[in-house]
């Protein structure tokens, strides 16, 4: 299991990553990228506030 320390501390690798991925979804202009990269990025941050509260609840 990732700990969410471990997942902020790889934050702008995961970013990177996200954001290659989405430039590779069929898009035209950088809002329809936008459009895309937030939904990603909100899925990435989810499992960090999740663990997050997780592990402050001990259940780890």
């Amino acid at each position: 299991m990732l700990s969410a320390a471990s997942l902020r501390r790889n934050r702008r690798i995961a970013y990177a990553v996200l954001l290659t991925c989405a430039v590779f979804l069929p898009t035209v202009d950088p809002v329809s990228l936008a459009l895309e990269i937030v939904p990603l990025i909100a899925l990435f941050e989810l499992p960090v506030v999740l663990a997050a509260i997780m592990e402050r609840a001990g259940l780890r």
